[in-house]
């Protein structure tokens, strides 16, 4: 269950800040009372109930499971610091592990290397286990052409993937913050985002990346952090309004607060709309949509339904690694593939492509070498073994497992979980130089107890899409294709009462 709406530890306790710095390493409140004020017994109680409600929000939201490893992503900033303290103090009670992880960007020189240092002082302190990483930012910001903030963010997520992919931690921790999620709507709000926009961060996003103090206000923080003595860095360029996030924070957001309390107003926005997108999703998944390894299948009845076109979309794009949304222009264009015949294509945003395959729109990454013939060299029937052809993998052995040809349908054995059929074919019937790769212009193939044709038109009967075709192993003696992998054998090198040996041929996607 996800609750966005923030429950303040002690309201009565907190304000909103009327200082962007720090003044003495305390932050003054809108009472004009400093947080060091406040006595000992009301400390400790701020403290207990702060940890409660950290707690509270990784059990009620499945974050983490026993003896599960968590990088907290840390800047040295109070957000992450002070998640970083409170999940060390949770590791024991709850059965986990703890790390830190952090990213210097290059960005602010000395300044960025001395925050960098202080979180790897703050773990050694706390037995806290550290990984550190650097990136050269502004030269990287550059080549791709982005801004610092966006090449900076997309740096942080490819080393979180690499740590998560090679198991030196199972979730990272995130302390993005209830102004936070106020912010990021109002941005998506200024960008015109649809429904889904408006539901902001999720406290767990692919069961990765999760955001225990995702309704706890940035006051309830710097309260948590200066009762606790807890030591943090400030970032300087947070108060530069160059960046939109920090202009809204600092300049708009002060202002629309001398009327409205616009964090609560932004965030109940986010709880209803986050009801919508769970019921819309449900409608979503009940339209057919087809996922695959690398490609996702949306049923063009799809395209008849304006308000759930652009979720299908975005779920699609997710299916394939791509989180960011797309812009309008791009839903309409689908709008217009889902008329056009079979094999239409359109090239989307982030290296996807989209093309309209026998009743659906087929979304998929685009491959730049697709096209280009592959092949593995001579084909031996006498070195049996396994190949892989870029995500197949093909797989030839002799076959003995049956009494007589009567116990095998045609030439299917049986199909595999990918959907493929095993093939057997008469190795004596396989030409000395066969070999084994992907189509080219001029191939033929002799169906199986039938006529021959070519290759494209047969793959067209079978409906074989265009995007799989170029991709998809032969074995073939010149221009003859004498087996489809995974789908037909020519009957040029099909089984009888005369074969004596009898060859295999299975394949996978890998």
């Amino acid at each position: 269950m996800r609750t966005m709406r923030p429950r303040n530890i002690r309201k009565e306790l907190t304000g909103h800040l009327t200082d962007k710095r720090s003044i003495g390493g305390y932050i003054i409140l809108k009472t004009g009372k400093l947080y060091s004020e406040y006595t000992r017994a009301e400390g400790a109680a701020i403290k207990n109930m702060f940890i409660e409600r950290v707690q509270k929000n990784i059990i009620e939201n499945n974050m983490i499971k026993r003896g599960e490893t968590i990088a907290v992503a840390v800047s040295g900033g109070v957000d992450s610091t002070v998640l970083l303290f409170v999940l060390n103090a949770l590791r024991d009670e709850l059965g986990f592990n703890v790390a830190a992880v952090n990213v210097e960007h290059g960005i602010r020189g000395k300044e960025s290397l001395s925050d960098s240092e202080f979180v790897r002082g703050f773990c050694e302190d706390n037995g806290i286990k550290f990984f550190g990483f650097s990136a050269d930012i502004p030269s990287l910001a550059i080549k791709e052409g982005t801004s610092y903030e966006e090449c900076a963010r997309n740096k942080r997520y490819e080393i979180f993937e690499e740590l998560l992919k090679s198991g030196k931690c199972d979730k990272v921790a995130l302390a993005h913050h209830a102004d936070d999620q106020a912010e990021t709507i109002f941005m998506r709000i200024m960008r015109g985002t649809g429904i889904r926009g408006l539901s902001g961060m999720s406290y767990v996003r692919d069961g990765a990346f999760i955001r225990p103090l995702l309704d706890i206000k940035k006051s309830d923080i710097m309260l948590f952090a200066s009762k606790n003595k807890i030591p943090y860095v400030t970032d300087g360029s947070n108060f530069e309004d160059a960046y939109t996030r920090n202009y809204i924070r600092n300049t708009i957001f002060p202002l629309l607060s001398e009327r409205f309390d616009v964090t609560d107003a932004l965030l109940r926005l986010s709880e209803n709309a986050f009801g919508a997108v769970e019921y819309l999703d449900k409608c979503v998944d009940g339209l057919g949509i087809i996922y695959e390894k690398n490609a996702v299948k949306a049923p063009l009845k799809v395209f008849d339904e304006p308000i759930l076109l652009n979720m299908t979309v975005i779920k699609c794009f997710k299916h394939l690694g791509v989180f960011k949304d797309i812009e309008r222009r791009h839903v309409e264009e689908l709008k217009k593939l889902s008329g056009v015949d079979n094999g239409g294509r359109l090239d989307m945003p982030f290296g996807i492509a989209a093309v309209k395959e026998y009743g659906y729109i087929t979304f998929y990454i685009k491959e730049k070498d697709c096209a280009k013939t592959r092949e593995l060299g001579f084909f031996d029937v006498l070195k049996v073994g396994e190949c892989v052809f870029g995500e197949y993998k093909l797989e030839l052995r002799e076959y003995s497992n049956y009494e007589s040809i009567s116990d095998i349908k045609n030439f299917h054995i049986k199909k595999n979980k990918d959907g493929y059929a095993a093939l057997v074919m008469d190795a004596d019937r396989i030409p000395e130089r066969a070999v084994r790769r992907t189509m080219k212009s001029g191939d033929e193939f002799k169906k199986f107890g039938g006529g021959t044709k070519k290759l494209c038109d047969y793959f067209t009967d079978i409906k074989i899409q265009k995007r799989l075709r170029t991709a998809l192993p032969l074995i073939a003696s010149e221009n003859k294709i004498l087996a489809v992998a995974g789908k037909e054998i020519s009957d040029d090198v099909k089984i009888d009462k005369e074969t004596k040996r009898r060859l295999i041929c299975l394949l996978t996607m890998l």
